[in-house]
């Protein structure tokens, strides 16, 4: 919470403060006696406000929960301990100060906001947890200022913020840009090395847990970007179909079509139909798709199949 408003220093003669207050001032915030909290003061005219003296400063109140219900016709005084020093008056009052890229409290756990939105009148967040990278969303009075100057979690993400950014700069790469995550240095080393090579021919052999999908991820995006490539096919295990259309959805907006066993099946009936001048191709109707291992292995014979069958299955896989 953020509050603006007039304050007026009392003389030190009538048990106010001996010296000048100036930005960065941090008492104590009192409302109608008992509803109190702590306070961080910026002065927004001029760079001091000396005992006697009126100012108009922005109030950052540092646990909002403990006055909920004040208004701008509310009163309030600025204490130091029990000692009175100011008393002021509020022009404006702005509930919830966070803006796209500020690191809040989640649950006491350091969050960065992504997005912002009122529905039906409720605000709220779209949020990272720095921690374990979860997105999440939530009401924004759930959310807390981050006044730890140099928290662990801000310490490593400007950190890797900064290196992210001098990598981009060195290199000019643009898919960590135009993707919704933050790569970490070893991926972005990894991009690095594929697009400086002659031939686009690598092995990427990261241990279990290194983030070997957003590689590939950050790899076909800056393909794309630079009018490499058009078409993508991403052969994976079954099991894994699912997951790579969803991580290239969801951290690179891009679009995969799942071609499984049944799928292939489907389509080489259906454009066997097809009455036409000449042969379809299936594998052309999209420019990205995923298909799985088992999808894509040729027989050598299947037990009741004659010859001809095996050969029409295996047209359509390599």
């Amino acid at each position: 919470m953020k509050i603006t408003g007039k304050i007026q220093l009392k003389l030190s003669s009538e048990g106010g403060r001996e010296n000048s207050i100036y930005s960065g001032y941090r008492p104590t915030f009192r409302w109608e006696g008992n509803k109190i909290s702590d306070c961080l003061i910026t002065i927004l005219e001029g760079h001091s406000i000396k005992p006697g003296e009126q100012g108009i400063i922005e109030i950052k109140i540092l646990h909002p929960k403990k006055i909920e219900g004040i208004t701008t016709t509310a009163h309030f005084t600025i204490t130091e301990g029990l000692k009175e020093v100011a008393s002021g008056s509020i022009s404006e009052i702005q509930l919830h100060p966070f803006k796209m890229g500020d690191l809040v409290l989640y649950n006491n756990e350091d969050a960065e906001v992504l997005e912002l939105s009122k529905i039906f009148g409720i605000e709220k967040a779209r949020i990272k947890m720095l921690k374990n990278g979860q997105i999440l969303d939530t009401k924004i009075d759930q959310l807390e200022e981050q006044f730890a100057l140099y928290s662990d979690s801000k310490i490593s993400f400007l950190a890797i913020a900064a290196k992210i950014k001098g990598e981009m700069a060195n290199q000019s790469m643009l898919a960590p840009l135009e993707s919704n995550i933050v790569p970490l240095p070893h991926q972005i080393l990894a991009l690095e090395k594929v697009m400086a090579g002659q031939f686009l021919r690598f092995l990427i052999a990261d241990e279990v847990g290194m983030g070997k999908t957003i590689e590939t991820g950050l790899i076909l995006k800056e393909l794309k970007i630079r009018g490499g490539i058009k078409r993508i096919l991403v052969i994976v295990p079954k099991s894994s179909m699912m997951q790579w259309q969803i991580e290239l959805k969801d951290h690179f907006n891009e679009v995969f079509h799942l071609y499984d066993s049944e799928m292939i099946i489907s389509m080489a009936r259906t454009f066997s139909n097809i009455n036409a001048d000449e042969e379809y191709n299936f594998w052309t109707q999209h420019n990205q798709i995923i298909v799985s291992t088992d999808a894509l292995k040729p027989l050598e014979k299947r037990q009741g199949c004659s010859q001809e069958r095996v050969e029409e299955y295996n047209k359509y896989r390599i």
